[in-house]
C-alpha cells in the first residue's frame, strides 16, 4: 500500500530540493561553484523528512510515542544525509579530476557548447562537463545522446538526487512504519498477525508473492521493504477464521 498522502507530498518537496542540488552539483563540477555542506543539507530537509516519517507512523498507530518518532526521524535524516554526502564528495572528486586534466577549463572558449560538440567534450573533460554544458546553456539534449557521450567518455552518469532522495524518503517511511508494526504485534495476544499489502508498482515478483498474506513480526522485521521505492505495509489485525500465517521468517 502507499504511504499517506502527506508523506508523499513531503517526499515530493524533498525531490524539489534534490533537483536544485543536481544543478548546483553540475555547476560545481564545471566552474567550482559552492555546494551546501552536508550539515546545511540536513537542516534544509529535516522538516520534510520529519513530516513524511511522522505521518506514516501516526497512520499506523495514533498513539505512537514522541520517543519512537524522534528515533525514526533521526534515522531517516541520517540516511538522506549519507546519500547527499556521497554525491557531494563525488562532485568534488570529479571537479579535481577535471581541473587536473585541463586547468584552462574556465576559459570562455572552453565553455562554449553545441550539440555536435557533446561527444568531444565528454571525451576531453568527462561526462559531467558535457552534461553541465548542456544544462548551463539550456540546450535540449536527447537523453540517449547524453548516454552515448557518457559511454564514449567511460564516465558513469551521476545519479539524480531528485529521484534518489524522493525514493529514499518514501522507502524509509515505509520501512520505519513496518518496524513499528512488528513492535505493535509483539504487544498483541494470540490470534493476531500482520496483514501485508504491497503497492505492486511494476512487476516485482517479491511484492506480488507476499501481497495479501499474513506474516509474523519476525518476517516483517527481516523484510520491511522489498526494493528501493517500495512502500510495503504490514498492519496488525486479528487473524480471520480459517486464515493462516504463511510468512514466518
Amino acid at each position: 500500500m502507499a504511504i499517506p498522502a502527506g508523506s508523499e507530498q513531503a517526499a515530493k518537496r524533498i525531490a524539489r530540493v534534490g533537483a536544485e542540488l543536481d544543478s548546483l552539483i553540475v555547476a560545481h563540477i564545471v566552474d567550482g561553484r559552492s555546494m551546501p555542506r552536508p550539515s546545511q543539507f540536513a537542516e534544509r530537509v529535516r522538516g520534510d523528512i520529519a513530516e513524511a516519517v511522522t505521518l506514516a507512523l501516526i497512520d499506523l498507530d495514533s498513539d505512537v510515542s514522541d520517543e519512537v518518532i524522534a528515533a525514526a526521524v533521526a534515522e531517516a535524516v541520517t540516511e538522506a544525509v549519507a546519500l547527499y554526502r556521497r554525491a557531494y564528495r563525488d562532485a568534488q572528486t570529479r571537479r579535481r579530476r577535471i581541473v587536473r586534466a585541463d586547468p584552462t577549463l574556465d576559459d570562455d572558449d572552453d565553455r562554449r557548447f553545441t550539440l555536435s560538440a557533446l561527444p568531444r567534450l565528454a571525451r576531453r573533460y568527462g561526462f559531467p562537463v558535457a552534461l553541465a554544458a548542456a544544462l548551463l546553456t539550456r540546450s535540449r539534449i536527447p537523453r540517449e545522446r547524453i548516454r552515448q557521450a557518457a559511454a564514449a567518455a567511460r564516465d558513469p552518469i551521476p545519479p539524480r538526487l531528485a529521484a534518489v532522495l524522493r525514493a529514499s524518503v518514501r522507502t524509509k517511511a515505509a520501512e520505519l512504519r513496518n518496524m513499528h508494526a512488528a513492535d505493535l504485534l509483539d504487544q498483541r495476544g494470540d490470534g493476531w498477525a500482520l496483514y501485508i499489502r504491497d503497492a505492486l508498482i511494476g512487476d516485482d515478483e517479491g511484492c506480488v508473492e507476499v501481497d495479501r498474506r499474513w506474516a509474523t513480526a519476525e518476517w516483517l522485521r527481516r523484510h520491511p521493504v522489498e526494493h528501493p521505492n517500495c512502500t510495503r505495509e504490514g498492519r496488525p489485525r486479528r487473524l480471520p477464521e480459517g486464515a493462516r500465517v504463511t510468512l514466518l521468517r
